[in-house]
């Protein structure tokens, strides 16, 4: 799966790459819509065989017992198809969402706006809900209103080859019909939304201006601006409802079951059709009806699953770097250099240049007074600030050369700003690496101290977290973003005071950890705790803007 989609064209890549991986769970969805269809049109035929026995005088109790077995086991089995289909379409849709969740919120914080790009991410994980809703039930629905479609088409020529034409006739409408009908409600509920929206930045511009709006004496005009908003909200809302009963889908429906009957009694009177296969053809006309009342659920999903994924395309465009960036790094674990290097701090600090070097698999603790630039310092090593003056070098190349995304995969950075997002603790974790397996998940999670509080929640792994995390204490976002790092495929971690919020055998624990971690990658740290800075290979400390670089062999100022 790529790490970065770029616009319509490769998200519908990625959704046909996800399809074709998934194959088997689609063929089979298929099969089991057909399946499911043609048991239910045994009930038809099976009581048209059992109306002709009765009326030749030839059906015994044994024989009308057998067709009643048979009756029952076909709709069990029609029940059991229906349960698996239904499970594999659900874990479908679930695995969608979660892989393409994983992608966007991944490349929205690296690329979005920063003042924005928590309300940004958030609004994605909206859409991509839609689109789960799209897949099952919108799309699962629509394949099983298409297997009634074909199931009738291949039973009806079985009483009489004439009898095909109701059902082809009924099956063009409804896909002609559906057609437009999907496209009218894809429009209407992109309306919705866009008068949605200009609603909710009314009530939030009115609620964040309170005391101005009163100040200013403009009750009367913000009020206004509200009603109008409330009101072109509400009509958009009723027009949809409008589009969705507008579908001609009964009126094609009775006019195909009219035509179709009218012409199996034409038949039946001719001597052609017998009384138990005019009851049979009729319930299979019947069963037209499946396709026709679960349109009006089925279309309204897909159709705003269409308009979820425009808006979803339409995000990651704008999200996508320049080509020419950097998108590879040349070594496992990359040098970190900075030359001349200036922090963006308070405007008196000292304008000294500094130069740096950390080695691969080096542990870097920063240390400072509150307010001396240490998360500032942390930033502009990750690539994620410019300095004032100077810069940062990684891997050879300066931070603003490399593909954001890219950079995320090589320098990993955790501070208190990481959002978490209101779904499950499972897939808050993954966002650190998208196809990193369960065991290495679970792994990065107990190393984090997640897997201490996981057990107790509601639902464990599966627990949803509420917007920003708010289902969990500070202590607990934390470790959720420390285990993202762990997980990440990064080789150098950027830890901005990991220990916050850590009581203090879980800090000790901690501490521990990213000891060791910096055996295999570069770990930099941004913590006063004396047990990291004894064990580090540098110590950065910065006082109002002026770094200090102290080494462990040796002491030196630079």
């Amino acid at each position: 799966m790529p790490d970065r989609l770029s616009g319509p064209t490769e998200l519908r890549a990625w959704l046909v790459a996800r399809a074709a991986r998934s194959w088997p769970v689609l063929v089979g969805s298929l099969l089991g819509g057909l399946a499911a269809a043609g048991f239910a049109v045994l009930a038809p035929v099976v009581t048209g065989f059992a109306v002709d026995g009765v009326l030749a005088g030839g059906a015994t109790g044994r024989l009308l017992a057998l067709g009643a077995a048979v009756l029952l086991a076909s709709q069990l089995l029609r029940a059991a198809v229906l349960q698996l289909r239904q499970r594999a379409a659900i874990a479908f849709a679930a695995r969608t969402e979660r892989d393409l969740r994983t992608v966007l919120v991944r490349q929205t914080l690296h690329h979005g706006d920063p003042a924005h790009r928590l309300s940004l991410a958030n609004g994605l994980v909206g859409d991509l809900r839609v689109v789960r809703a799209a897949i099952y039930p919108g799309l699962d629905i629509t394949v099983s209103s298409l297997a009634f479609l074909v199931v009738a088409i291949a039973v009806a020529p079985l009483y009489h080859p004439s009898l095909l034409l109701a059902p082809a006739l009924f099956t063009v409408g409804y896909l002609v019909v559906g057609a437009r009908h999907l496209r009218s409600l894809t429009t209407a509920a992109e309306r919705v939304r866009q008068d949605g929206t200009s609603l909710v930045a009314v009530v939030a511009e009115a609620l964040g201006n309170v005391e101005a709006i009163r100040d200013a004496d403009l009750p009367d005009a913000v009020w206004d601006r509200l009603r109008t908003a409330a009101v072109a909200h509400h009509d958009t809302v009723v027009r949809r409802a409008g589009t969705e009963r507008r579908a001609p889908m009964f009126l094609l429906l009775g006019v195909a079951q009219g035509v179709g009957f009218g012409h199996a009694l034409l038949l039946a009177n001719r001597g052609t059709l017998s009384l138990g296969d005019l009851a049979g053809y009729t319930g299979v006309l019947m069963l037209l009806g499946a396709p026709a009342f679960s349109a009006v659920i089925a279309f309204s999903l897909v159709a705003d699953g269409r308009g979820a994924l425009r808006r979803l395309a339409a995000t990651f465009a704008l999200a996508a770097p320049p080509s020419s960036l950097r998108a590879t790094p040349s070594v496992d674990v990359p040098v970190i250099t900075a030359r001349g290097l200036v922090l963006d701090v308070a405007p008196g600090a000292s304008s000294v240049g500094t130069n740096l070097t950390i080695a691969p698999r080096s542990l870097v603790v920063i240390t400072g007074e509150v307010g001396a630039g240490k998360s500032v310092l942390a930033r502009t090593l990750a690539g994620l600030r410019a300095p004032r003056a100077g810069g940062v070098w990684i891997d050879g190349d300066p931070t603003d050369a490399w593909d954001p995304v890219v950079l995320s995969n090589v320098v990993a950075h955790v501070d208190e700003e990481d959002a978490l997002f209101s779904t499950s603790l499972a897939d808050n974790v993954r966002v650190g690496r998208l196809d990193a397996g369960q065991r290495e998940q679970t792994s990065a999670a107990d190393r984090a101290g997640v897997d201490e509080f996981a057990r107790s929640l509601p639902d464990g792994y599966d627990t949803l977290l509420g917007e920003g995390g708010g289902h969990l204490s500070g202590g607990q976002r934390q470790r959720v973003r420390l285990a993202r790092a762990l997980l990440s495929p990064a080789r150098v971690l950027v830890l901005d005071d990991p220990f916050s919020g850590l009581d203090a055998e879980t800090a000790r624990r901690l501490a521990a950890e990213l000891v060791e971690e910096a055996r295999n990658r570069t770990v930099v740290v941004v913590t006063e705790r004396q047990d990291v800075a004894d064990a580090a290979a540098v110590n950065l400390c910065v006082s109002n803007g002026v770094l200090t670089v102290q080494e462990a062999a040796a002491q030196e100022t630079a």
